[in-house]
């Protein structure tokens, strides 16, 4: 089963929320209200752990005290295992058109 690869999340506590290519595609412009959803949908997460690839998680956003990534998933290629690799545009998206950037930016969005 594949694991994170790439940029390394920081942090004592993580959680994800595992979305699709094709929501980044119906959220895209919608930022806010894709953002109410991740929210809600955070769940505690290893980052050590591996991960069991389904049609639902093609992308892992994860959100610690320090920081925040986004993976997306990476079937294998050559020497390169399967994997979740780190991605700069969709990490972007969300630190800069969501605003989401630590676990606090979550907490203070629940709050409201």
């Amino acid at each position: 089963m594949p694991k994170l690869y790439g940029d390394i999340i920081k942090g004592k506590e993580f959680m994800s929320f595992e979305f699709t290519d094709k929501d980044f595609s119906k959220y895209f412009g919608k930022e806010d209200e894709f953002k109410s959803i991740v929210a809600k949908g955070l769940k505690p997460f290893d980052p050590k752990s591996e991960i069991k690839q389904n049609k639902k998680n093609e992308n892992i956003v994860v959100v610690s005290e320090k920081n925040c990534i986004c993976y997306s998933y990476n079937k294998a290629n050559g020497p390169h295992p399967e994997r979740y690799q780190s991605r700069d545009d969709y990490t972007d998206w969300f630190k800069s058109d969501m605003g989401i950037k630590v676990l606090g930016d979550i907490i203070s969005l629940l709050k409201k």
